[in-house]
Parts: C-alpha cells; sequence; structure tokens
C-alpha cells in the first residue's frame, strides 16, 4: 500500500509539473512571435533613425574675438527627427574645434584645440524632432592655442578650421546603445 502511494503522489506531481509545462508552452507560443515583430520594427526603425541625425543642421556661428575674449561664442545647431515608435534617450553631443595653420617662425603644421564642449541632451519622444543649439561660451574655449595661432599664423596662409563632432544616444528602452563620430569637417578656410 506504501509503495502505491508513493507512486500517486509521483505521478501527482508529475501531472502538475505537466500543466505547468503546458501553460508556459502556450505563453510561448503566443508571446514569442509578438517580441520578434517588435524587435523587428526597432531595427527597422533604427535604420531610418541614423539617416535622420544632422549635426551641424545649419550654419554655424564662431566669434574669435582675442582682444576680448569673454565675448568669443560658437553657436552648433542641431535636428534630430526619430521617426521610430521608441524614444531616443541619454543623448549626448561632443563638439570640439580644432584650428590647422603653418606656424611662420618654424614652418611646422599645427592642429591645436581651441572649444571643447559636451552637451546633454533631453530625450527625443518617438515620432518627433528634436532642434536645438549647442551654444559654447568663453569658458569652453582654450586661450593659449588661440594666442598662439594669432601670433605665430600666417595672414596669407591658408588656415583651416575643423569641427569634431561625437553622438551618443540609447534607443529601444536603452538596449541598443550607439554612438557615431564625424570628424575633420572643414568649416571654412581663410
Amino acid at each position: 500500500m506504501k509503495l502505491v502511494k508513493k507512486y500517486y503522489s509521483q505521478f501527482q506531481r508529475l501531472n502538475l509539473i505537466r500543466k505547468i509545462s503546458f501553460v508556459l508552452l502556450i505563453i510561448i507560443i503566443i508571446c514569442g512571435p509578438i517580441v520578434s515583430i517588435l524587435c523587428t520594427i526597432a531595427i527597422l526603425n533604427f535604420s531610418q533613425l541614423l539617416y535622420s541625425i544632422n549635426i551641424p543642421s545649419g550654419f554655424i556661428y564662431l566669434d574669435l574675438d582675442i582682444y576680448s575674449p569673454e565675448t568669443m561664442t560658437i553657436q552648433v545647431p542641431y535636428e534630430i527627427k526619430n521617426p521610430g515608435i521608441y524614444d531616443l534617450t541619454n543623448i549626448k553631443i561632443s563638439v570640439d574645434l580644432r584650428l590647422n595653420y603653418i606656424n611662420e617662425s618654424n614652418d611646422v603644421n599645427i592642429t591645436s584645440l581651441v572649444f571643447s564642449r559636451i552637451e546633454l541632451i533631453c530625450n527625443c519622444v518617438a515620432l518627433n524632432t528634436l532642434t536645438g543649439i549647442i551654444n559654447g561660451s568663453f569658458l569652453d574655449f582654450f586661450i593659449s592655442p588661440l594666442i598662439d595661432f594669432y601670433d605665430y599664423s600666417d595672414e596669407f596662409e591658408t588656415v583651416y578650421y575643423l569641427l569634431d563632432i561625437d553622438f551618443k544616444a540609447k534607443y529601444f528602452f536603452g538596449t541598443i546603445i550607439f554612438q557615431f563620430s564625424q570628424n575633420n569637417l572643414n568649416l571654412f578656410e581663410f
């Protein structure tokens, strides 16, 4: 009799495990396609998102006045379109400005960093466009390379203003973290 009770209790546990397994299988069968569709949509929207980020999105304003440095400014416009159905979060834009010129005292090509700023942007909600301007002030400029530039550059030689932009953000509930860089964007030359 003890043996029958033992086998009967094992059979009941096995039957319960089968029922739980069956319920879990039904949940997986129902939720699996939904999850795969959502992931596919996220990937397709992400590819569109990469083409809709424009930095700079217009004219860049630059005022380098070494004689009154407290008025030095730079303005870099940006436009971020989010065509997807998920929010773009934790947006960080880094902007660096470098000058490339020939040092007239020793004929050496000099590239020096004169401006650097990191801007944290608010989230870009799904199906919206986020526009703004990264404003750099006197505090973001490096004065000693600018003084060297004014002292040792030849006004008849070409000067290149090079802009480096780094963009970093999160997409699809923070699971897709992406970053891209644009280096050596030539603003204009004098």
